[in-house]
């Protein structure tokens, strides 16, 4: 379980990201529908979300997230971001038979192993998996992530 009155383990405040500073993040990404996203300290799923709206089929995203109320945030923007594109696909606006990008938010501290890398083969690994990493941190926390990403 998780304590979120236990700030040492927070690493950073909540900020969100512009959508300016989203679509330059995602054009230097170059995101392609084979690949698989991984946002550390996602927040509400911001990002997330403009990332599938940016490429809507064969993305793959894992946002991880320490704080629960954001969580449910997250959860909450992808699950109407999936009716809106429902919505979209019942319309016509869909591709047919090709996989619809998809997001999984994560409850749980980032430097947690078992968080970003679970032992099931099922689940997305950021160290097996990963082929971009999204991370909107302060210096700080930046450093302690980038430890975790040496390893």
């Amino acid at each position: 379980n998780i304590n979120n009155n236990n700030k040492e383990n927070k690493l950073a405040p909540f900020n969100p990201t512009c959508t300016h500073a989203q679509t330059i993040a995602l054009n230097l990404l170059s995101l392609q529908t084979s690949d698989v996203l991984f946002d550390l300290g996602c927040g509400d799923g911001r990002f997330l979300c403009k990332a599938i709206q940016h490429i809507p089929y064969g993305l793959s995203c894992v946002g991880v997230e320490y704080d629960e109320m954001f969580v449910t945030r997250a959860k909450d923007a992808v699950a109407n971001l999936n009716q809106e594109l429902t919505t979209k696909e019942e319309d016509g606006g869909g591709e047919g038979r090709k996989k619809r990008s998809v997001i999984e938010i994560r409850h749980g501290d980032v430097l947690n192993e078992s968080i970003i890398s679970p032992s099931s083969t099922s689940s997305l690994s950021l160290y097996r998996d990963a082929t971009a990493i999204f991370l909107y941190l302060l210096p700080k926390g930046l450093k302690r992530v980038k430890q975790l990403l040496e390893k």
